[in-house]
């Protein structure tokens, strides 16, 4: 050989000098690929759970829970105090007593 860089045609089945740009895309996108299998192996997707429902909730307690969340926010000032604190109670009384229920019934 001359030292020459041989060209496109010289060899019979030699290819086309690849271009810079495609070469750089094929890089890219086998490590990206790469990449995206190890993390694949390393961390699986997760299911989520659903948290499972207990057998006393009813929609009575989730009123109530739901009154007492938009008090919450208020519960320091003088004027909503009163009226948070016996949310609060009544809601706590109503889920004691729904539990309770609900103990018995399922031991009975």
């Amino acid at each position: 050989m001359s030292g020459r860089r041989p060209e496109a045609g010289d060899h019979k089945g030699a290819q086309p000098p690849i271009k810079l740009e495609t070469a750089r895309s094929a890089v890219f996108f086998s490590l990206y690929n790469t990449i995206g299998k190890a993390l694949d192996i390393a961390s699986p997707v997760q299911k989520t759970v659903k948290a499972k429902s207990v057998p006393w909730w009813t929609k009575h307690l989730a009123t109530l829970r739901h009154k007492l969340n938009k008090l919450e926010p208020k519960r320091n000032f003088s004027s909503h105090r009163e009226e948070y604190l016996i949310t609060r109670n009544t809601y706590r009384a109503a889920l004691r007593k729904e539990q309770k229920e609900s103990w018995k019934k399922l031991c009975t």
